[in-house]
């Protein structure tokens, strides 16, 4: 699966802390399960609603890059959370201030 490739892509962005690079390449693997479960969840509704003609050839191509979008979407929105939670360094006053 290519969501924990594009996990450990985005833990080696520069200016990320230790802790965020693991958390990130941690969350790929059940962001990966997740976007997986959901794809295959609209896969069984829209066969059981009887359009079983969209489960083969190209509606299957585009299901999977469905996934992989809602994948990529998630793990972007962990690395949103994680880069919220992460406290910038103080910068130091200029002397003379204060």
């Amino acid at each position: 699966c290519a969501l924990p490739i594009f996990g450990a892509c985005m833990a080696m962005l520069p200016g990320k802390p230790t802790w965020s690079r693991i958390a990130l390449l941690a969350a790929s693997i059940p962001v990966a399960v997740a976007a997986n479960v959901a794809r295959v969840t609209a896969t069984g509704m829209l066969a059981a609603a009887g359009y079983a003609h969209w489960i083969d050839g190209a509606w299957h191509q585009i299901e999977g890059l469905l996934g992989v979008v809602l994948g990529l979407t998630m793990m972007s929105g962990v690395s949103w959370i994680l880069d919220w939670l992460t406290v910038a360094p103080a910068e130091p006053s200029p002397k003379g201030a204060g």
